[in-house]
């Protein structure tokens, strides 16, 4: 079964179960495709969590129980003997606050603020599933960023391949030309078969891309390992189709800002159903500054790589007279 159907058959949430997949509680195999497929193994341990966490049984009793270093009855009995601790520490709590009240205390005497925090309790069960799910990283401006240094390098490699292969440049007397027009759209396009074609390989070998690195932003696996090449292709046409919106005018801006309030909202985007972003901390200005810095350089080699010999209003005349 797909993570979606085990997501609404077991009632956990998605973070939930990549957090027991990375924990190495579920082990579920690969389809042909490279798409994770649970079982009804992997659904019966969901359900078994999803009993003893709400009673306080703890994540290490439970992987020690997955992995049969203990028997259930010999957990639940040690639990019983923790659980009958705490609720002598409870009825302590209730013994001071009678004693509070029979003390009559005035309410200027104490601050209540420390012990409405420390004696507030969740509802039953919620606190250990919010504590089982791994963190979902927003960062939508930093991945806006790191995603526009990534771009411009694939771009780049288009302009040197115009530039020293076929020496055309762009001249001023043809920058309202439809041979100009032409010349953007297809770097467009170009930009975005290289990143097609290189991102997945450098997010499988390394877990990151250069625009990536800059912000400490990875993405791994749910389990915490690399991504396969196929997990990583799949990621990036993600974000090529429902991300960047194939790169068409209007369009593409409409699906940015549906990704930006997603990512905000800590909704999982629809490139992400088989990987998580991870961001390993970096000194806020080094980032901005190391950004700048590759900003302006590769702005600076995409212009001169223009500056071939040949311009292109040449090239467009030599075309016409052949």
């Amino acid at each position: 079964m797909t993570i979606k159907e085990i997501e609404n058959l077991s009632g956990m949430t998605r973070a939930n179960i990549r957090f027991y997949e990375s924990e190495g509680l579920l082990k579920p195999a690969r389809n042909d495709n490279g798409y994770r497929n649970y079982s009804e193994e992997d659904l019966m341990i969901l359900q078994r969590i999803r009993l003893l966490r709400p009673l306080h049984v703890s994540l290490e009793e439970i992987k020690a129980l997955d992995q049969g270093q203990r028997s259930l009855n010999d957990a639940l009995s040690d639990h019983i003997s923790r659980l009958k601790r705490e609720e002598k520490d409870l009825e302590q709590c209730r013994n001071v606050c009678e004693q509070i009240c029979r003390d009559h205390a005035s309410y200027q005497s104490f601050d209540a603020g420390p012990y409405l925090e420390l004696l507030a309790t969740p509802s039953a069960g919620t606190a250990e599933l919010k504590e089982d799910a791994l963190p979902k990283l927003t960062s939508p401006w930093k991945r806006h960023f790191a995603r526009n240094i990534d771009f411009l390098l694939y771009t780049l490699a288009w302009d040197a391949f115009l530039s020293l292969v076929f020496r055309i440049n762009i001249h001023p007397s043809v920058l309202n030309t439809g041979l100009y027009a032409f010349i953007a759209v297809s770097g467009t396009i170009a930009g975005a078969l290289l990143m097609l074609l290189a991102e997945p390989l450098l997010l499988s070998l390394t877990g990151t891309t250069p625009g990536k690195l800059i912000f400490g932003l990875y993405v791994t696996a749910p389990d915490g390992s690399r991504l396969t090449q196929n997990e990583a292709r799949r990621r990036t046409w993600g974000v090529i189709r429902w991300g960047l919106g194939f790169f068409i005018p209007v369009y593409g801006w409409i699906r940015r800002w549906k990704s930006y309030t997603a990512c905000k909202k800590e909704e999982t985007l629809e490139w992400e159903q088989e990987s998580v972003l991870v961001l390993k901390k970096r000194s806020t200005y080094l980032s901005a500054s190391a950004y700048l810095c590759a900003f302006v350089l590769l702005e600076a080699a995409s212009t001169l790589a223009w500056q071939s010999p040949l311009s292109l209003s040449s090239a467009h005349r030599r075309i016409i007279s052949c």
